[in-house]
């Protein structure tokens, strides 16, 4: 039993790891379609969060901004403790200021700085209130 489950996880790692292998090549619908798969595949795993977290990046790529923000919406929402979400919440706040929803893009990145003071990507985050105080 052991043996199948540890044949199980390694093909939902390497499930993933083409998805976003496509990603990194540049081939976004082909990753999207890959993530998506994923998903269907395997909606509870350890790797589900980050799967959407990339359909979002993906979206994002293509500046398809509205798509992006239902999956990095998705992702703050649904794993709020999860690594991925505040970067999730980075990309919800650039989301709305790339859709010139400015309110909403300071809100979010207000929220991710109090949630999160010593967030690694904090510079991008000063930078964007920077650009909405103005």
């Amino acid at each position: 039993r052991a043996k199948k489950e540890k044949q199980r996880q390694l093909g939902i790692a390497a499930q993933y790891k083409n998805a976003l292998a496509a990603y990194n090549k540049r081939k976004y619908e082909e990753s999207i379609v890959m993530f998506e798969d994923f998903l269907a595949q395997y909606p509870n795993e350890s790797l589900t969060p980050n799967a959407y977290y990339w359909i979002g990046e993906n979206y994002y790529a293509g500046k398809k901004w509205s798509s992006a923000l239902e999956n990095f919406i998705h992702v703050r929402d649904n794993y709020p403790t999860h690594h991925k979400a505040a970067d999730a919440m980075l990309k919800i706040g650039m989301c709305y200021y790339n859709m010139e929803m400015k309110e909403q893009a300071n809100q979010e990145f207000s929220k991710l700085k109090d949630a999160n003071p010593k967030y690694y990507r904090m510079d991008l985050v000063n930078k964007y209130l920077r650009l909405l105080s103005n």
